[in-house]
């Protein structure tokens, strides 16, 4: 051989070599990256679980109220490294607040001011919860499901509802008359001309 294809021959042979080396390298740095993956992957399962049973009481709570309006469509969950409320589906697929709905929004404000508010009430003397028109954007279906939520609220404390739409007092009549259960007694009032009166 002549002493350029010695050269050639020896280039050729360093180029193998670092190849053969990248190659081992590739493969051990894929089988690294699959076993982090996979770790991953149960990290993320396993914060799922934590955060779907190990909830705060506030959101154990309101998540309960959330039920009875919106039935098992939705769970409220919070995530462990963020603030955020978030609701899951049932195919455990997280939807965060920018993608709810202006009725589901409602729903779910409501939810948590319920669970907040019945946390309190057990861990000191239960003061009455006072909402104001809180069901006026609701749609007759929510609204009802909103009655259902504010009666079981009413079994632990006295609850205040203000509002100008007299359908929201009949459904609250008809929440209570179809389960009546005779520990939540419903009074209603209207002001006339600066009198509070009983509403009939």
């Amino acid at each position: 051989k002549t002493l350029r294809d010695m050269a050639v021959d020896d280039q050729l042979s360093r180029k193998l070599q670092e190849y053969s080396g990248v190659e081992e390298q590739i493969k051990r740095l894929t089988k690294k990256w699959a076993t982090l993956a996979v770790y991953r992957t149960l990290l993320e399962k396993a914060r799922e679980v934590h955060e779907r049973d190990r909830q705060p009481q506030v959101i154990q709570s309101a998540d309960r109220y959330l039920q009875i309006m919106v039935g098992d469509r939705y769970r409220l969950v919070s995530s462990m490294d963020e603030e955020a409320l978030q609701l899951e589906g049932q195919d455990l697929k997280r939807k965060m607040e920018d993608h709810w709905s202006s009725g589901l929004s409602d729903q779910t404000y409501l939810a948590t001011r319920l669970g907040m508010a019945t946390q309190f009430a057990s861990q000191s003397e239960p003061l009455p919860l006072i909402l104001d028109d809180v069901l006026v954007r609701f749609d007759p279906t929510r609204r009802r499901a909103a009655a259902e939520a504010l009666f079981d609220a009413a079994q632990h404390q006295q609850v205040f509802l203000f509002s100008c739409h007299p359908e929201v007092v009949q459904e609250l009549g008809e929440v209570v008359s179809a389960r009546h259960e005779g520990t939540v007694p419903l009074r209603s009032f209207e002001i006339v001309d600066g009198t509070l009166t009983p509403f009939e």
